[in-house]
């Protein structure tokens, strides 16, 4: 069993409990390229408030972001926000 079939597996799991909870799933390449289009649109406040307003965010291929600094500060921000915003 792999990884991105525990990832979606931990998703539908959440889903099943909480049927309303805001689950987002996605590749860690599509999180830092959402972050460029908002920083290159000066709407970065709004990508932040989005991501750290779901109830679960399950990033796949977290190594991705290995040697993307602005990307790994951003994403450690995002997943320590307080849960229950």
């Amino acid at each position: 069993m792999g990884k991105t079939h525990l990832l979606h597996a931990v998703g539908n799991g959440i889903m099943a409990r909480k049927p309303n909870a805001k689950v987002v799933y996605m590749h860690s390449e599509r999180f830092v390229q959402d972050m460029v289009k908002a920083l290159q649109n000066n709407a970065i406040e709004e990508f932040k408030r989005y991501y750290r307003s779901v109830d679960a965010l399950l990033i796949d291929d977290i190594q991705f972001f290995a040697n993307k600094e602005r990307s790994q500060e951003e994403f450690f921000h995002t997943f320590n926000a307080p849960a229950g915003r």
